[in-house]
């Protein structure tokens, strides 16, 4: 959908130096918010985006995975937490595109 220029972009590091915190335009490469999106398995080099309301598009390129996860933590009220539910969807994520020794494809799930 994107051309690969723009997909550099996104995935450079814009980060001023000095900050661990790595991201690209509008893209987290590896900062404290990409910790539960990429789940226990999606190696470093996967990158996404998180939303204020919960929502999460990560990509892992070396995979050819992405997963999005849509939702709206504060409907009806702000209360909702979701950031458990970010780190499961990441590892199951991976685990469906055959990553990690409980991958669908290896247990005989469909």
């Amino acid at each position: 959908m994107l051309s690969p220029g723009s997909v550099r972009l996104l995935t450079t590091v814009g980060s001023p130096p000095g900050i661990a915190s790595l991201r690209g335009l509008g893209m987290d490469i590896d900062s404290p918010y990409a910790e539960r999106p990429r789940g226990t398995l999606f190696p470093l080099g996967s990158y996404g985006h998180t939303g204020f309301t919960g929502c999460i598009l990560w990509i892992d390129p070396g995979s050819r995975t992405f997963y999005v996860f849509l939702s709206n933590r504060v409907y009806p009220d702000d209360r909702s937490n979701v950031l458990p539910l970010y780190t499961q969807l990441g590892t199951l994520s991976a685990q469906a595109a055959g990553m990690g020794a409980a991958s669908p494809r290896t247990s005989g799930g469909r």
